[in-house]
C-alpha cells in the first residue's frame, strides 16, 4: 500500500498499489448510491477480457509456422483475415477452419 500525499495532506487516504481507484479498494460488484440508497449490481462482468481475434505472430505461434508464412497464407486466401488499420487480424474461428481444411486434405491424401 502507498500513501498519496496532496495539498490537503491526509484527505486522499490509503490507495492500493498500482492504481488510483476511486473506490479505495471497495468491491464494485455491489455499490450503494449516495451511501444511503439501494444497492445495485454492475452490468459488466468483472473478469479477464476474452480475445476476439489474433495477430499474425500469435497465429504463427499457435500453428507452429513463421509470421511470414502466415501472412502469405492470408494474402493467398488460404487463411481468412481482415485488415484493421495497418494490422492483419484473424478470428479464432478462421484458424479452426484452416486447421479443419488442412486435416480434410490430409485425410483425402491418405492411402
Amino acid at each position: 500500500m502507498h500513501r498519496l500525499v496532496g495539498p490537503l495532506d491526509g484527505c486522499f487516504g490509503i490507495w492500493p498499489t498500482g492504481g488510483r481507484s476511486l473506490t479505495k479498494g471497495e468491491d464494485m460488484s455491489t455499490t450503494a448510491r449516495n451511501n444511503a440508497g439501494p444497492t445495485y449490481r454492475r452490468k459488466a462482468p468483472i473478469g479477464p477480457i476474452v480475445r476476439r481475434w489474433y495477430t499474425v505472430p500469435e497465429v504463427a505461434e499457435m500453428l507452429g509456422y513463421g509470421p511470414t508464412k502466415v501472412r502469405m497464407m492470408c494474402i493467398t486466401g488460404d487463411l481468412r483475415s481482415l485488415k484493421d488499420g495497418g494490422s492483419r487480424r484473424i478470428l479464432p474461428a478462421w484458424v479452426d477452419e484452416y486447421v479443419a481444411m488442412r486435416a480434410a486434405e490430409a485425410e483425402a491424401d491418405w492411402p
